[in-house]
């Protein structure tokens, strides 16, 4: 069943891009999200798996809007933007995995603010155990990730 299932993604998507690998995958545009949604909503063809057969993972990367982008290294070379949100469906459920970036320290008066105002527009809960001060090392550009104390 697995076999018949890729051909089908093949066939609608052409070659994945990691074609030695035991998982698949592919790199689409915003061209073809509907029909990538379609197929992912039609595992229910395939025989039940524990792992898949199908999932379909999305990624919208964005800088904020009316606020200074500028960041250190690694983050100001980004191409995609320095936030985004993923979404996981598999098997019907669906996943919602924000990653922000504020640029503004969090002691800053301006962060709460603006945090309040993003989680009024939001369809889902920002919790403070989840928020994350990053530390940039200016020798090598490698970041920690420390919780907000």
């Amino acid at each position: 069943m697995a076999a018949a299932c890729l051909d089908d993604a093949r066939r609608r998507f052409g070659i994945e891009r990691n074609p030695d690998e035991s998982g698949k995958s592919w790199e689409l545009g915003a061209e073809w999200l509907e029909e990538a949604i379609e197929f992912a909503l039609s595992d229910e063809r395939w025989p039940r798996q524990k792992a898949g057969p199908l999932s379909l993972f999305a990624a919208y990367h964005f800088n904020w809007r009316d606020l200074s982008n500028e960041f250190p290294e690694p983050l100001a070379s980004r191409d995609r933007g320095t936030c985004s949100v993923m979404l996981n469906l598999h098997r019907r459920a669906l996943s919602v995995a924000p990653f922000f970036i504020f640029p503004m320290a969090y002691e800053s008066p301006a962060f709460q603010p603006f945090v309040d105002r993003l989680a009024a527009a939001l369809p889902f809960e920002i919790k403070s155990r989840h928020l994350r001060r990053m530390l940039v090392n200016p020798k090598n550009g490698a970041t920690r990730y420390l919780r907000l104390a």
